[in-house]
């Protein structure tokens, strides 16, 4: 989700759907991230260095 300084920030200038369609796509965007993530680790192309 979005930081809530972000959150506070936008809402001045977005009117309630559009903050709720931005969340949406937010979240959206993060989940397809860790999805890829995680097919990336299955797969063993992930290398993790400490």
């Amino acid at each position: 989700m979005l930081a809530s300084f972000y959150q506070n920030f936008l809402e001045k200038y977005l009117n309630k759907a559009q903050l709720i369609t931005l969340k949406m796509l937010v979240w959206l965007l993060q989940n397809q991230k860790q999805v890829k993530i995680e097919r990336q680790t299955r797969k063993g192309s992930l290398v993790f260095i400490n």
